[in-house]
């Protein structure tokens, strides 16, 4: 857990921002594990990033961070002030120059003495790690990524329109408060879960959120010398890059809930994880608009899902019960287990 003092200065410098690195190493920690091409969303790009990488230096650097622990990276890779842009070039270049033996002592302050076998490279060798780490990132980001960027920022841009108008109708404390379920807003507080050991952080000048398309259910918390703390979680919006959750009879988990719920709802209550619109479920499902809508009709008067209006869109997701419902039942979304 990670716990984030902000100053109300902060609060007033808050922003959304993409972030092509950080998209770029979520998308290959989601490649690396076994579990990340399974799920439906992802399908589909995952089996043409995995034939477009081959057995290139993208396709070793998936293979080394496979063996990274819970697809931890060391934070002096996660440089905070990396142009918003669709090229992972500047921050191949910022890595290029870090100097090795601050990466030596960068590790050490992070590990101690338990650095993991898998970052050894970076003690042993820190100027040839560094050369293979970023030959790897950017052949991976030209197979992998660079081809749907285009598609990537406008799922961005969908978002921060959406929690613009969040902002304006409810204020900071509103918005952050309903920003994802591991994140929890208390002024002056927040605390997300991010999966590492409790780390405590000031934010005194700006608080930067990074909506990602990869980020699954993974919250990242990273903090500036300069008192700005990026806060990363996944993009509500995000165009699913794999077939529907209709196309994928093979999964046992949506089958399941597909008994439950209906073939169709279930697949409407699998895309609810975070908000969405009727418009955008039903062409990512290719149903109608007024058949997406029923659906969703059942859900909420079911208490599975919630429907809130921000300006003139309404946008539904699953309610605690649904989350628990569709995690329980569904191997196709993060806590699914398919059982």
């Amino acid at each position: 857990m990670t716990t984030v003092t902000v100053s109300d200065t902060a609060l007033t410098h808050l922003r959304f921002t993409p972030n092509a690195h950080w998209e770029t190493l979520f998308s290959v920690m989601l490649l690396a594990r076994a579990e990340g091409p399974s799920r439906y969303a992802y399908r589909s790009w995952a089996r043409a990033a995995t034939a477009a990488l081959g057995r290139g230096e993208g396709a070793q650097f998936r293979d080394w961070v496979a063996t990274w622990p819970e697809a931890r990276l060391p934070r002096f890779l996660l440089f905070t002030d990396i142009p918003a842009n669709g090229d992972t070039r500047p921050a191949v270049q910022r890595i290029a120059a870090l100097d090795p033996q601050e990466v030596r002592e960068r590790l050490r302050q992070e590990y101690g003495t338990a650095v993991p076998s898998a970052f050894r490279c970076f003690e042993r060798d820190p100027a040839g790690a560094l050369r293979r780490f970023c030959a790897g990132l950017h052949d991976y980001w030209e197979c992998a990524l660079a081809g749907m960027w285009p598609q990537i920022a406008g799922a961005v841009e969908a978002e921060v329109g959406f929690r613009a108008r969040t902002l304006v109708g409810s204020g900071v404390d509103g918005l952050l408060s309903s920003l994802h379920t591991r994140i929890h807003w208390r002024r002056p507080l927040l605390k997300a879960d991010t999966g590492t050991d409790a780390e405590e952080l000031r934010c005194s000048s700006g608080l930067v959120v990074v909506p990602l398309h990869f980020a699954c259910e993974r919250v990242l918390v990273a903090g500036s010398e300069a008192g700005t703390v990026h806060v990363a979680y996944q993009c509500g919006h995000s165009p699913s890059p794999g077939p529907s959750p209709l196309d994928t009879p093979g999964d046992v988990g949506h089958r399941r809930l597909a008994l439950l719920l209906g073939r169709s709802r279930a697949a409407v209550a699998q895309c609810l994880m975070a908000p969405t619109t009727t418009t955008a479920l039903a062409g990512r499902l290719a149903l109608s608009p007024s058949t997406v809508s029923e659906h969703l009709s059942v859900l909420v008067t079911a208490r599975l899902a919630v429907r809130r209006r921000s300006s003139n869109q309404v946008f539904y997701e699953l309610s605690a019960n649904g989350r628990a419902l569709v995690s329980r039942f569904s191997d196709g979304i993060p806590g699914g287990r398919g059982e």
